[in-house]
């Protein structure tokens, strides 16, 4: 199988396996839905209880959790308590999540640093 372009919205759940098993070499992990194989849309989250609730079968079935998508969210969540849900779009950027993508630049910035030829000659990496 080869690598998914940018432009494509689908891939098959066992590439993603393989994916997951070289290291993902080839994608992000967030990339694509690892239940049904959809691109994951970039910025989205579900508080912990929600996705524990939604995932807990599955993650039970794989022996890991999963990456999924929205959709995939809702059959799960739906599935599991036998309530029907309603999703609210919201182009607010809860203040929590906007720390934790300051940390990843961050995290992402270091790690581009300490791979500089000059950052490794002056610190003797």
């Amino acid at each position: 199988m080869t690598a998914p372009t940018l432009t494509e919205r689908w891939v098959d759940p066992a590439w993603i396996e393989q994916q997951r098993i070289m290291g993902w070499p080839d994608m992000h992990p967030e990339d694509f839905c690892h239940r049904c194989g959809d691109r994951n849309p970039s910025c989205w989250y579900a508080d912990r209880e929600t996705w524990l609730i939604a995932t807990s079968a599955w993650a039970e079935e794989t022996g890991r959790e999963g990456i999924c998508c929205p959709t995939c969210l809702v059959e799960m969540y739906e599935r599991a308590t036998g309530k029907f849900t309603q999703w609210r779009f919201s182009p607010h950027v809860d203040s929590d999540m906007l720390a934790i993508d300051r940390e990843r630049e961050r995290d992402e910035a270091r790690h581009e640093l300490a791979d500089h030829p000059d950052y490794q000659q002056e610190w003797k990496l």
